[in-house]
């Protein structure tokens, strides 16, 4: 263990430097007076009383010590040590800063040796380049590994106990309730009606209106409801994630559920761990109130299960159903199934010519029933007009339009291509730079005149191409975040447009399972009428959500019937059966709906 007197004799010849590092990972450390404020004080006044120069501040604010994989500053720390930066101490406020893994503990602090920097520990009076202090990191890292993990196991007991006891777990509060603190600083859940209110609804749409968890959000958001951004949160928007974690979490008909995700080991990594949902987890009565009364949660959690589950695709050389998936049940909102009616033996030996339909699985007795809907209506009828109503927005001039701006897109693509890599270059102009005018630093010779004036330009330039990579990183991972989310929706759009064009130009040339590709590409669910009588000639669809914004041509021209492989579609008045009067842009949810009428 060195003392400071030690430490000034060691660097009497010229100044020495040194990065600061501070780690805090708990609000408890802030209170107990290790903030980043106190340990950068602490550190910043070790330097100066024993003339080491700063050269650069690295901070983990709220990063575990488990391991350095999940230290965004600590690895940049150690880069900049591989680099080639020189610095002859890391300094840290105590070894569990550091870390408290003690393998990586020390594989840093051997890496770190190895390019000439040595650690220090200011509150543990150690520094490794006394004789027994790598001895000390290594005992003292042995045993904050142990006690890392004896809080743990106890951590998670004390947890386990609680929610026996119908306590709150801690943590954020769900969504629908506020954690109120008693007067002895302990939590527990309290309703927030404004949010409650849009769980109630969330359970009213999804079990009794029919709604899927896709549908219910983009409706939700339609409508103007907007969640309060808590935490980690980045949207106030509804996305379907989040009304699954709703709909599946017990704590909304008063319990508390403890195992739902548990922690297991990454194999081939040590110390490190993936969070795994549970499907079998311990459910204790809380000791808050219920928002959805259990007849309501039953019907919520029977319906995920059952759509859990997606039906077989067809095999090769059986009759592909087009629009399963799609076909939406108009009682009660679930997914229609295909239903096979095949022919009778005749007295010949032959067998008679089967038809296909489309009906609601729920109607069926082998099911429950729990679906009154039991109509069928062939797939020939339905599929016509749903390929109809995709013909009119891929011949649409629209959709040209729509396709050379996704084309145009690439442009912009390029471009943010270009702003990474620029920004990218200059971040490589900077290390480059600092690593030279460390070297130079470095090189100062202290017995020249000019070695106070020299010293102070050097490090007055280097601080300043500190400050300047903190601004340059920001833009890179700007540039970065830019360019990831233009490649994702320009795929994800374009793709969509090119199954449009696919669609016009080759569909009938296609095999029945290209067909249902395509048409899964492109719609993303069909409503229908369930008093429709096709052989009136009545519409049986109602309503095509499409999964991009599209427009709609008024009349579908001849090359149109050719290429769909259809002579006419003899029910639907093409002019007047959809037009941009009767469909609706969702801007939210970037998505056409073509609202259809009935006949």
């Amino acid at each position: 263990m060195s003392t400071n007197k030690e430490l000034r004799e060691g660097v009497a010849d010229k100044a020495k430097t040194c990065f600061l590092y501070v780690r805090v990972s708990t609000k408890m450390q802030v209170e107990n007076g290790e903030s980043i404020e106190a340990q950068l004080y602490d550190l910043r006044d070790y330097a100066k009383r024993n003339n080491l120069r700063i050269l650069h501040e690295y901070i983990d604010d709220g990063y575990s010590g488990k391991n350095i994989t999940g230290r965004p500053h600590f690895q940049e720390m150690m880069e900049e040590i591989k680099s080639g930066v020189r610095a002859d101490y890391v300094l840290v406020f105590k070894l569990s800063r550091f870390g408290r893994n003690a393998a990586d503990a020390l594989s840093s602090l051997q890496l770190m040796q190895d390019y000439g920097t040595n650690l220090v520990c200011i509150k543990d009076g150690i520094n490794s380049e006394a004789q027994m202090g790598k001895m000390m990191i290594a005992f003292m890292s042995a045993f904050a590994e142990m006690e890392r993990e004896n809080i743990l196991v106890q951590t998670m007991a004390g947890r386990e106990q609680k929610a026996r006891e119908g306590k709150w777990n801690g943590g954020q509060a769900p969504y629908g309730y506020k954690l109120v603190k008693d007067e002895k600083g302990k939590g527990h859940l309290e309703i927030d009606e404004d949010e409650a209110e849009i769980v109630r609804i969330i359970f009213r749409e999804y079990t009794k209106n029919g709604k899927g968890v896709m549908a219910l959000a983009s409706w939700l958001n339609a409508q103007g409801y907007r969640k309060n951004v808590r935490g980690n949160g980045k949207y106030e928007h509804f996305v379907p994630t989040f009304l699954k974690n709703v709909l599946c979490n017990p704590v909304y008909i008063g319990k508390i559920a403890y195992g739902r995700r548990r922690t297991t080991p990454v194999k081939g990594k040590r110390n490190e761990y993936r969070m795994i949902k549970q499907s079998d987890y311990d459910v204790y009565d809380g000791e808050h109130e219920a928002i959805i009364d259990e007849a309501t949660w039953n019907a919520a959690q029977e319906r995920m299960a059952e759509e859990s589950h997606p039906f077989p695709e067809a095999k090769t050389g059986e009759h592909v159903h087009l629009l399963t998936g799609m076909l939406i049940c108009p009682v009660c909102g679930r997914k229609m199934i295909a239903n096979v009616s095949h022919g009778k033996r005749k007295k010949d030996g032959t067998v008679g010519k089967s038809t296909y339909a489309y009906a609601c699985k729920y109607s069926k007795k082998q099911f429950g029933p729990s679906c009154t809907f039991t109509r069928q209506f062939k797939q020939e009828y339905i599929d016509r007009e749903v390929i109809e109503v995709i013909a009119h927005a891929a011949y649409s001039d629209v959709f040209e339009e729509r396709v050379r701006d996704e084309l145009d897109a690439a442009v912009d693509i390029e471009k943010l291509e270009a702003d990474v890599e620029r920004i990218g270059k200059a971040l490589d102009n900077n290390k480059a730079a600092r690593r030279m005018l460390s070297r130079k630093l470095d090189s100062l010779d202290v017995s020249d005149r000019s070695y106070e004036r020299k010293y102070e330009d050097m490090q007055a330039r280097l601080d300043k191409l500190y400050d300047e990579y903190a601004d340059i990183e920001t833009a890179f991972d700007d540039a970065n975040s830019k360019l990831e989310s233009a490649k994702e929706k320009q795929v994800t759009t374009a793709r969509i447009y090119e199954m449009l064009d696919e669609f016009r130009e080759h569909f009938d040339e296609y095999d029945p399972v290209r067909k249902k590709e395509i048409l899964r590409q492109v719609v993303d669910s069909v409503e229908i009428n369930p008093d429709a009588n096709p052989k009136k000639g009545d519409t049986i669809v109602t309503r095509v959500r499409f999964k991009c914004p599209v427009s709609f041509y008024p009349t579908l021209p001849e090359e149109a019937y050719d290429a769909l492989g259809v002579k006419e579609f003899n029910r639907l008045e093409t002019t007047e059966y959809v037009s941009e009067k009767k469909s609706r842009v969702d801007e939210d949810t970037v998505e056409t709906v073509a609202v259809l009428e009935r006949r």
